[in-house]
């Protein structure tokens, strides 16, 4: 049964029904703790130096992160502008990360062992392309390598598994 809310939307017009149903997208991003919208005007403004910027709301936002990180003069110096939008992913500081090829050459083994595919496609142009636009430093090794690894995995795996079953 709807209630007297969903009856007072459906009397009003299209416009009216989507300003009063509450339902705005919740900004997430830092970005808004530096600028205020002015959606009247398409907007938003800088708190600090009080620069207008072009927005409308569902646009991207990199422009007023920009603008934080090394236009704005006014941002006062106890803020360190290289920390306030950190990039994190999956709870590593991506600016902080470092590449381990060993970590790297055992899950690409792993995933080779578990995914079922030949190891002739390990020295395909794209997949080594790919790889290497990952991380310009990762190396990819060739099939017979990746087959050693193959092979070490199954030797450690077959240890655990003897001693936990003794013969």
């Amino acid at each position: 049964m709807p209630n007297s809310e969903s009856l007072a939307l459906l009397d009003e017009g299209p416009d009216e029904a989507i300003q009063n149903s509450g339902r705005r997208s919740r900004r997430r991003s830092p970005v808004w703790n530096y600028f205020e919208e002015l959606p009247n005007e398409g907007k938003a403004i800088c708190i600090h130096c009080r620069s207008k910027l072009a927005y409308h709301q569902g646009l991207g936002i990199s422009h007023l992160r920009n603008h934080i990180t090394s236009a704005c003069k006014e941002l006062p110096p106890d803020i360190d502008r290289g920390s306030i939008f950190r990039k994190v992913v999956s709870g590593v500081d991506v600016r902080r990360f470092v590449l381990d090829p060993k970590i790297v050459r055992d899950f690409m083994t792993k995933f080779w062992i578990t995914s079922n595919i030949s190891f002739k496609k390990i020295e395909n142009g794209f997949f080594k392309r790919m790889m290497k636009s990952a991380h310009p430093s990762l190396e990819v090794h060739g099939r017979h390598t990746l087959k050693s690894d193959c092979m070490s995995v199954y030797q450690e795996e077959k240890k655990k598994i003897a001693s936990v079953f003794p013969i």
